[in-house]
């Protein structure tokens, strides 16, 4: 790449893999969505019994409400730059699914969200 190139080139938005873990990031800190949406979400996938299987592509769309749902909170709080449509595509909510499931799943299998008994 010739210097001139390199100075000439357009400052690009946040690239995608830095959104995709900030997304994560963000959902896997919010209490509010995890009591609502992750939480029923772990107990259905052991209820299902398909967090045995070790499939992060069938574990992944559990969590397409929660994903969907910290987009929207993610997009009010930071607003960021482009059109919502366009940043928030399914492309990048399936790969922060995808992410939050690789994440989890070996604490959900290990009972780390289970109800403690007092």
């Amino acid at each position: 790449m010739l210097l001139k190139e390199l100075f000439d080139q357009k400052k690009s938005s946040t690239p995608r893999y830095d959104l995709v873990d900030d997304i994560t990031f963000f959902i896997d800190n919010e209490d509010e969505l995890h009591k609502e949406y992750f939480l029923p979400a772990v107990r259905e996938l052991k209820r299902k019994k398909i967090v045995d299987r070790n499939s992060i592509a069938e574990i992944a769309p559990a969590f397409d409400k929660l994903v969907e749902k910290g987009c929207a909170m993610y997009n009010e709080k930071y607003k960021p730059e482009g059109k919502t449509e366009e940043i928030f595509s399914k492309q990048l909510m399936a790969d922060i699914a995808n992410k939050l499931a690789e994440k989890h799943l070996d604490y959900i299998k290990d009972g780390e969200y289970d109800p403690k008994e007092a």
